[in-house]
């Protein structure tokens, strides 16, 4: 979004070797990788310059930009059994996780409970402090967002959390470094929830997004979220 953002892009692969990068920046930069090699975590890389430069080592010094605008990310893939989702498809996968299937039975009058939910693998993304963060979960992904902030016993954190689009039901968990649960909440009818709280440790502490299926929709539509955090 405006003609002052060339940039170029990067897909790196979990060894951190390049596996493609256009010819030269771009403010609408396209690239296709062809079939990939190996499972693991692949990144995509956007530097803010009208250079091509290596993608593959971390840029250790400052690359003359073009200017400073608004993006959005597309994806897609070709699945190994064919299968192809387009850059924009809302729905990349059709399968559903045994995270979401493991859901308590409950057939009395009161609140079912929730499934265990593992953030060992989930990436983490800093939080600049003030700054809302937004994100998105798929209809039927199994996908666990999380952002990190550090903080120090006795600070004020105020939590805003807001669905932006989409009928999922999200929840959000707040836990220390430790393993520690700090702040449980959840946007099953509500659109928004803003809360304030006082930390108990020093240290790191994550903030995690995923689906729930409490109340779930009869269609299911990708839902967009927006996350702010304030520690003082």
């Amino acid at each position: 979004m405006g003609d002052t953002l060339v940039f170029a892009v990067g897909i790196v692969d979990p060894a951190q070797n390049l596996v493609a990068q256009p010819s030269k920046g771009s403010n609408t930069p396209s690239i296709e990788s062809g079939i990939v090699s190996a499972t693991g975590n692949y990144t995509i890389k956007t530097h803010n310059s009208g250079n091509e430069f290596s993608f593959a080592e971390e840029p250790s010094r400052n690359y003359s930009g073009r200017g400073i605008g608004l993006y959005t990310l597309y994806i897609g893939c070709t699945l190994r059994d064919g299968t192809v989702i387009n850059p924009g498809d809302t729905q990349v996968t059709s399968s559903i996780s045994s995270q979401q299937q493991n859901v308590p039975t409950f057939t009395g009058y009161g609140f079912p409970g929730l499934a265990p939910v593992s953030f060992d693998s989930i990436a983490k993304i800093p939080m600049p402090a003030g700054l809302a963060m937004s994100g998105a979960v798929t209809p039927t992904g199994s996908e666990i967002i999380g952002y990190t902030l550090s903080a120090s016993a006795g600070n004020t954190l105020n939590l805003g959390f807001t669905r932006l689009s989409g009928n999922l039901n999200l929840g959000l968990v707040l836990i220390h470094d430790q393993n520690q649960i700090v702040y449980q909440t959840s946007l099953v009818t509500a659109q928004i929830q803003n809360t304030a709280m006082t930390l108990p440790f020093d240290g790191e502490y994550t903030i995690a997004i995923f689906r729930m299926d409490l109340l779930p929709p009869d269609n299911p539509q990708a839902t967009a979220f927006q996350i702010q955090a304030d520690v003082k």
